[in-house]
């Protein structure tokens, strides 16, 4: 067969492939939106890192280091009376700084003595001491003190919760989008986490008015403890009547 002949069947072959591929193509591309979802859950906290610290100001570094150990030690006796767990108090080092006055315009300094500080954390696994050990620590010679660090031993089921409570969030956005264009939510194509959220902790409240009367130990409230998740999510788009 020459050449010639073969022409008219190359091109026959030709048009049915490019029928062919016409025919599995999309009449168009899917459709899709990609949406943002926020979940939130707050609980009661069950726990509490407390840190408690001394600042000690001597003449010379050994006396300031000997008062601070003594606050330190006093700590730690506090802890050992509220029954703490060994693992859940640690006494950090010491950090030691000179203290100037400096006169003349800063053109000239004296020194005055040394200050060192040091600090006790404890884990506290039972927040109805909560009080009790912020007053004991005071009591016992602390005279720095950080804002109790809440929690919940609950921690990975709560932020679960906040996960799961974010990707429907996610779903009724993309619902509201695609009613408002006359198309509903198809499947999911991708979900991705927006970065790790640390429980939010509202302020322990200390003394107000209405403790009046009330021994310290109870005019710390614990508040709630706020967990947080972000996701953002893409889905199809199905046209009406499809």
């Amino acid at each position: 067969m020459s050449t010639q002949s073969l022409r008219p069947w190359a091109a026959a072959l030709a048009f049915l492939a490019l029928a062919a591929v016409a025919r599995a193509a999309p009449a168009d591309e899917v459709r899709q939106v990609t949406v943002v979802g926020r979940g939130e859950v707050r609980a009661a906290p069950d726990r509490a890192t407390v840190t408690l610290g001394v600042h000690a100001t001597a003449p010379t570094v050994e006396a300031a280091r000997g008062e601070a150990d003594r606050v330190v030690a006093s700590l730690l006796a506090v802890a050992r009376g509220l029954k703490l767990a060994d693992a859940d108090v640690r006494a950090t080092g010491l950090s030691v700084s000179p203290d100037y006055d400096f006169g003349d315009g800063r053109r000239t300094r004296k020194l005055l003595g040394y200050s060192v500080d040091r600090q006790v954390v404890v884990l506290l696994k039972d927040i109805d001491r909560l009080g009790e050990l912020i007053e004991r620590g005071l009591g016992a010679g602390a005279n720095t003190a950080s804002s109790p660090q809440l929690d919940s031993s609950r921690r990975a089921e709560l932020e679960r919760e906040a996960l799961a409570r974010a990707v429907g969030d996610a779903r009724q956005n993309a619902a509201a989008i695609a009613t408002a264009l006359e198309a509903t939510v198809g499947r999911v194509r991708a979900v991705r986490q927006n970065g790790a959220q640390m429980p939010g902790t509202e302020e322990v409240v200390v003394t107000a008015a209405r403790y009046a009367g009330a021994p310290p130990a109870q005019s710390y409230q614990p508040g709630e403890i706020v967990f947080d998740a972000t996701v953002s999510a893409s889905f199809d788009l199905v046209p009406a009547g499809h």
